[in-house]
């Protein structure tokens, strides 16, 4: 509001300069020929001071307004502000629920023992999501490389088929910010290993892992962990859900080999034969 303000105070400086250059430098012979005429030359002027004096009174009226009502909103926030406390504080305080940023690195921060002693209280932004869309169809894609192409390619197929989808979660729009959702919304969500290893809630109706090759080490500390959060997207899932699989992935094979998960996983390799290409009807 304030750069509104200050745009129309430069406009009606604008203005002024412009009705000055026309009607006073541009008109100096017809100014002189009216004070021959008997016409005083200067209204022109006082008209034009009066103008401007108006157009920044009536800027002067509109911010004052505006800011008025921009302090009765701070103020009617005040009461939230006031909740924020400090990590210190935060420390003596009992907590039923932690909704955390998967950037956050519990092993390394300011509240890495509080957190750590409250881990089963920590929940993320998906696990909100997921319980206030519970009956809805979630596809949700991870992997080390391709999960956006993946995700907005899956997307854009959906939105052809004129099904109400949404792209969330790692791309697109914040899971939470979504509006206008009905039962039968589909989502489509990116879902990266920070989120996965926080999330408890989150079940899909199909997961996706394209591939894995060591990546974030320096936040998961090794290889396994980094698989370990990534499988954890099928073992939230229930019996009734489908988990497609990269099997070309050595690290994916050699995970289905060593677990048993309850969804029924779907082996994707590039050796497909000719005979299931042909049993997809994609017009």
């Amino acid at each position: 509001k304030c750069v509104l303000f200050i745009l129309s105070i430069k406009l009606n400086i604008y203005i002024c300069k412009k009705i000055y250059h026309k009607y006073i430098m541009k008109n100096n012979n017809l100014a002189r020929n009216n004070a021959s005429k008997g016409i005083n030359p200067n209204r022109t002027v006082i008209v034009i001071a009066l103008i401007c004096v108006f157009l920044i009174v009536v800027g002067y009226v509109v911010y004052k307004k505006w800011f008025n009502n921009e302090s009765e909103n701070i103020l009617s926030i005040a009461p939230v502000i006031s909740n924020i406390i400090s990590y210190k504080k935060l420390l003596t305080k009992n907590i039923d629920y932690i909704i955390i940023s998967p950037g956050i690195d519990i092993q390394n921060c300011n509240l890495s023992n509080f957190l750590k002693t409250n881990i089963k209280k920590i929940y993320t932004d998906l696990d909100v999501f997921f319980s206030h869309y519970k009956r809805n169809k979630k596809i949700t894609i991870t992997g080390t490389n391709g999960k956006s192409t993946t995700a907005k390619i899956l997307y854009e197929i959906l939105k052809d088929n004129k099904l109400d989808t949404r792209l969330v979660g790692n791309i697109g729009n914040p899971a939470l910010m979504e509006k206008n959702v009905t039962n039968k919304t589909i989502f489509v969500i990116e879902a990266s290993s920070y989120q996965i290893e926080y999330s408890k809630l989150l079940k899909s109706n199909i997961s996706v892992i394209l591939n894995i090759s060591p990546d974030h080490l320096e936040r998961h500390k090794t290889l396994k962990n980094y698989i370990k959060a990534k499988f954890k997207l099928l073992k939230n899932q229930p019996k009734n859900s489908y988990a497609i699989l990269n099997t070309d992935n050595f690290y994916i094979k050699r995970e289905i080999k060593l677990n048993k998960f309850l969804p029924k996983l779907i082996k994707v390799n590039k050796n497909i034969d000719l005979k299931t290409l042909k049993e997809i009807n994609n017009p």
